[in-house]
């Protein structure tokens, strides 16, 4: 059985060999471009496989190893899922709130506006910066 190196390393020749080809229809010249997405488990392997792919596009590379991918793809919607209620939660029970802080003139001293700071307050009492929820809350349009 081919390791994980020799998989990826056929995958570049591949690659490679594609690069170099151009297909011609009528009279348009078309580059081929290929990802690759591979496991090595047994487990998952379609899942992991498709991941793969999606990471490929989003990070822009042309091969990538994907075995167990679909377990952490499993584990971060198990987070966002947590996420989403302790928003909703938040929201209902009044526990997103803003503290406002002065923006000073230096050369006036005086306070020509304010900033809003959101925090959110869970339900054991933490108060957490948007650092936490927010690219979850705005995925899911929760908050505008």
């Amino acid at each position: 059985m081919l390791k994980k190196k020799e998989i990826y390393e056929v995958l570049e020749q591949f690659l490679l060999n594609v690069k170099e080809h151009i297909v011609k229809i009528d009279s348009i010249e078309y580059d081929i471009s290929v990802i690759c997405s591979f496991t090595y488990g047994i487990f998952k392997v379609f899942e992991d496989a498709k991941i793969g792919i999606d990471h490929a596009i989003q990070n822009k590379q042309s091969i990538v190893y994907a075995d167990g991918l679909s377990g952490i793809e499993y584990d971060n919607a198990l987070k966002n899922i947590e996420t989403i209620h302790m928003i909703k939660t938040a929201i209902d029970t009044g526990k997103i709130i803003s503290y406002f802080q002065p923006i000073i003139n230096n050369t006036t001293q005086k306070i020509e506006k304010y900033e809003s700071l959101v925090r959110l307050i869970t339900e054991d009492g933490q108060l957490l910066t948007p650092a936490y929820f927010l690219e979850t809350a705005q995925k899911r349009a929760l908050l505008y």
